[in-house]
């Protein structure tokens, strides 16, 4: 039973989803941030428990990345919310882009193989997710460093999402 303890808490991230929307939509941000903050602790955790109890599975890496998308909205929607300046005028872009290329790893992965979910290990995972962390961090607590993490975690998504659609394979 304790196996299944990583897809439990990716499926946890995915569940606890609209919980947290609302709270967003509530105005609740310290509330919101450290809820996003604790659904990117279990990102990390999932992983970690998976490799540590062997328990690394095809469908445990597709549901982190449905959960790593769960994340992704609720990024974007707390820093629309919240944090309004860092997407005012011609910044809008960077929200749009992130959006655009992250539905796109979904689109290019079922034409490509034939799954709308698949998974593609590469370090710059690692790097965006510690960047998204810090970011995450920022915005709790309201560091004055949130625009550049905010610019540097657009630039870490980027790098991952080239290498993920770069990684799919061709369908036979």
């Amino acid at each position: 039973m304790i196996k299944h303890l990583p897809n439990l808490l990716s499926a946890a991230r995915m569940v606890a989803m609209p919980f947290i929307l609302m709270v967003a939509f509530q105005g609740e941000r310290p509330l919101f941030f450290l809820l996003l903050a604790l659904s990117q602790f279990t990102d990390f955790l999932d992983g970690y428990l998976a490799r540590r109890l062997n328990a690394q599975s095809r469908l445990g890496a597709k549901l982190d990345i449905l959960g790593d998308s769960c994340n992704y909205v609720l990024g974007i929607t707390g820093i629309c919310l919240f944090f309004p300046t860092l997407i005012e005028g011609w910044r809008a872009v960077f929200p749009v882009v992130f959006a655009l290329l992250h539905a796109a790893r979904y689109v290019l992965a079922r034409v490509r193989t034939g799954e709308w979910v698949y998974p593609v290990s590469h370090p710059s995972a690692k790097v965006n997710f510690y960047v998204q962390s810090v970011l995450i961090a920022c915005l709790l607590l309201d560091l004055p460093v949130i625009h550049v993490m905010f610019y540097a975690a657009f630039l870490s998504g980027l790098a991952e999402s080239w290498f993920y659609l770069s990684g799919l394979p061709k369908k036979r």
